[in-house]
């Protein structure tokens, strides 16, 4: 009976037991199947599936005549995701069977393998080794079927002419995004919309299936003003009068001022977007364009403000006389120089020779409200519109701001306020153009969306009478035949164009006697302009005038230019040789 009663006990007790742990197993599994469902099914997803995004193919960039400036080749990540059995001997197997199968330009190095491991032990899934591997290179690797390791797709950038257009066309980042130059200012055209794929993986997570999202959207093809050849021109004169002069900077712009197109634009030292940038240095000189982001004072060349203010005045004539013959001119107890004596001048010959005290005696009569008043209708203290990311335009400051009384015979002569080597060719532009102001255009066509064009209906503004371009075309037409322009002559052309000499101005010291900015802005032929040009070279170290270190250059451009160009040529027109009396004469 005892006996009978207590297994009747251990019968309930095991019972119960049963029941309690099949309560549990009903608890936990309400627990993991409703209450915690949509949690474990996201882990499950995660582990299972990866939603990635899918890089487009990046617009190409042509020049005017198709040539390829910038394209986007296949290539891809090598990436490793992180397997259950890792340990610091199987990884390293891994690596080293890659090297194996790497060429040694894209070998993996010692850190980027402790970099992968530090992750590993870190905990993370997933970590790039190696960034736009060539496709083939990446297949190499990818045949050999490496657990662990994986592969994404990423375009490469690359720029076929090196450092050709450096600075012009700018650069992307690994993520495909538009930094610097056309690949930013038309990031929106050339980057195209992003895909999604949907990535299926096994339990070790390698990937098994890929379905498609959403398809990427490519980029549009952009055509620029830019002439590959005439660029070609441009850098390798500009690199050799960079070594010649041994000059810190040197810039050129050759446009058609009567479409505004941008023919060629070169800064030296060059930069090219292929190479890696290794520090914020680096970074900021491949993206400095000079053309459009130094402002500087410039000298002499910005006399065309000057006289074009005085033409427009109607107070002065061709022949007007003026006494210069001291070749020195005092405002309070600094005085403004002529680089000789130039005796009694008339109104054209202080332009055509450049006299600085000449000038100052024309801005007399002018006054400061017109001198003023001229140089913002030409454009300055406001951006071209060119559309380059990184333009700068520095404020000219109106009369009632100006510190000292005699501030107008400095502003005169170029001094007392700062531009950018374009917006100098804008104002030459519109002398070329008879008065009018074309806008400056750098992108000639997007075939696929024309909609995203700069506006080219616009009408364009006239600036001056032209009556005074005309005169001021003369003008600048002397300088070349028989003034300070002597060295820009070319045969069988006759070119218009204005020297220009600044002493550079050091912040906390003043202005430098041994730093200059020597330049040569005109535009050929004088009649019919076809190009217009600007030759900046900054401190240069043994000549520095204009006339010695720019206007050479513009000559030599110009008729390489004009030939390549098909421009018929006058063969009455000789250039002048040059004696040592008439060098002295050409400042």
């Amino acid at each position: 009976m005892k006996r009978a009663a207590k297994d009747r006990r251990r019968s309930l007790i095991l019972g119960f037991c049963c029941l309690l742990w099949f309560a549990l197993l009903s608890l936990r599994l309400v627990q993991l199947q409703v209450l915690e469902h949509a949690q474990h099914k996201e882990t499950v997803l995660k582990q299972n599936q990866e939603v990635v995004d899918i890089l487009p193919k990046r617009g190409t960039i042509f020049d005017r005549n198709g040539r390829i400036l910038a394209m986007s080749t296949p290539a891809q990540h090598i990436a490793y995701r992180t397997q259950e059995d890792d340990t610091r001997q199987s990884l390293r197997a891994k690596m080293n069977r890659m090297r194996a199968l790497l060429p040694a330009a894209y070998s993996i190095s010692r850190a980027e393998e402790e970099y992968v491991w530090n992750r590993v032990r870190d905990g993370h899934r997933f970590s790039r080794i190696k960034r736009q591997v060539p496709y083939d290179v990446a297949w190499q690797v990818r045949s050999a079927g490496i657990s662990g390791i994986d592969f994404e797709d990423s375009p490469k950038r690359v720029y076929p002419k090196n450092t050709l257009a450096g600075h012009l066309l700018g650069r992307i980042s690994l993520d495909g995004k538009g930094q610097a130059g056309i690949e930013l200012s038309y990031d929106a055209v050339l980057g195209g919309v992003a895909g999604r794929s949907l990535n299926l993986q096994d339990g070790i997570q390698r990937s098994f299936q890929r379905v498609i999202l959403k398809p990427p959207v490519p980029g549009k093809d952009v055509y620029l003003t830019i002439d590959e050849n005439i660029q070609h021109f441009v850098s390798r004169r500009l690199a050799q009068a960079y070594a010649e002069t041994g000059a810190e900077r040197a810039t050129m712009i050759i446009s058609d001022p009567s479409s505004g197109e941008i023919l060629a634009l070169v800064n030296y030292p060059p930069c090219d977007p292929n190479r890696k940038l290794q520090n914020d240095r680096e970074r900021q000189r491949a993206d400095s364009n000079g053309a459009i982001r130094d402002v500087f004072e410039h000298g002499s060349t910005m006399k065309i403000a000057t006289f074009a203010a005085a033409l427009e005045s109607g107070a002065f004539t061709m022949d007007q006389t003026f006494d210069c013959s001291d070749g020195k001119r005092f405002f309070g107890s600094k005085p403004i120089t002529d680089h000789k004596k130039l005796g009694i001048l008339s109104f054209a010959e202080i332009f055509i020779h450049s006299s600085n005290v000449g000038t100052t005696f024309i801005a007399d009569e002018v006054g400061e409200d017109s001198l003023y008043e001229m140089v913002m209708r030409m454009g300055f203290s406001r951006l071209t519109g060119i559309g380059l990311p990184g333009e700068e335009s520095k404020r000219v400051e109106p009369p009632e701001e100006w510190e000292g009384m005699y501030k107008y015979a400095w502003f005169s002569i170029g001094y007392g306020f700062s531009a950018t080597a374009l917006q100098v060719l804008q104002m030459t532009n519109i002398v070329a153009n008879r008065g009018m102001h074309i806008p400056f255009r750098i992108v000639k066509d997007i075939p696929e969306d024309p909609s995203t064009l700069p506006d080219r209906a616009a009408p364009y503004k006239r600036v001056l009478d032209q009556r005074t371009a005309d005169q001021l075309k003369w003008l600048m037409t002397e300088v070349v035949r028989r003034g300070t322009g002597v060295p820009a002559q070319l045969d069988g052309f006759q070119a218009a164009g204005k020297t220009g000499t600044a002493q550079k101005y050091l912040p906390g010291k003043g202005y430098s006697r041994a730093a200059h900015i020597g330049s040569f802005v005109g535009f050929v032929p004088a009649g019919d302009p076809v190009i217009s040009m600007i030759v900046v070279i900054d401190n240069p170290r043994r000549k520095f005038y204009g006339a010695e270190v720019a206007a050479p250059v513009f000559r030599d451009i110009a008729e390489r230019v004009l030939r390549y160009l098909r421009v018929r040529r006058d063969p009455g027109l000789k250039r002048t040789l040059l004696t040592a009396d008439s060098r002295r004469e050409t400042r």
